[in-house]
């Protein structure tokens, strides 16, 4: 992550460094020096901070060119270096599934008679996967429901899932549930139960529960995409 970008993204979203240290789990201290290069971030981390401001992973870790940056003295507006281009040789095409398909950020959806029909796809950075495994591939699903905009994720975005990935203590999870679909926080209880978390009631399960319930882990949130990304048709 570049460190200006992370200041610069923090501050048009109208946020303190104490309340992103907040949201993200850490203390003042520590994003000021991710903020001055003092530090490095993981991606794990900087995943997290990008769903707290409400921005894609890539966008926090990559920068452009900005036209007149770095052009010689006595440049006029217009004749600098223009931005430079995205390289999409690192990017990846992935499928959306069907709004059907829909991941609901509170309490779960009805998952029944749902269609496998794909409505477009949608290019990816492939950074933001720890791992891609061609049996499981990632796919972007929409998102439905206001219960986890802590994570910067909101009603009518894209959320990236990748089956591939274990998930950990803390990431976000897409579940299946009693017949329902929904992204939640994921903690592992050392006792064998399950904790799922949103920004309301949070849900504790005990193995029992998970069988009787029909309890599965689709996949790990990857990224976000905002509003209404350029989708390619099929």
């Amino acid at each position: 992550m570049l460190p200006n970008n992370l200041r610069e993204t923090r501050d048009r979203k109208g946020l303190s460094q104490q309340s992103l240290a907040d949201i993200v789990g850490v203390n003042r201290a520590t994003i000021r020096r991710w903020e001055t290069g003092e530090s490095k971030i993981t991606l794990e981390m900087a995943t997290k901070i990008a769903h707290a401001l409400g921005v894609t992973t890539d966008e926090l870790m990559t920068t452009s060119t900005s036209e007149n940056e770095n052009a010689p003295a006595g440049t006029k507006p217009g004749e600098g270096v223009k931005d430079k281009q995205i390289d999409m040789t690192g990017w990846l095409t992935i499928p959306i599934v069907s709004r059907e398909w829909t991941a609901c950020c509170g309490a779960g959806i009805s998952a029944a008679d749902i269609t496998n029909n794909d409505e477009g796809v949608v290019k990816v950075d492939r950074k933001m996967f720890y791992r891609i495994d061609d049996r499981r591939m990632p796919f972007a699903i929409h998102c439905e429901g206001d219960c986890l905009e802590s994570a910067g994720i909101r009603d009518g975005y894209l959320a990236i899932i990748n089956p591939a990935e274990e998930p950990m203590n803390g990431s976000i999870v897409l579940v299946t549930l009693g017949g329902s679909l929904s992204l939640k926080y994921f903690n592992a209880m050392p006792n064998g139960d399950v904790l799922l978390r949103s920004d309301r009631d949070p849900v504790r399960l005990t193995p029992e529960q998970m069988e009787r319930d029909e309890f599965g882990i689709i996949g790990v949130l990857a990224d976000v995409h905002q509003g209404r990304p350029k989708i390619r048709p099929l």
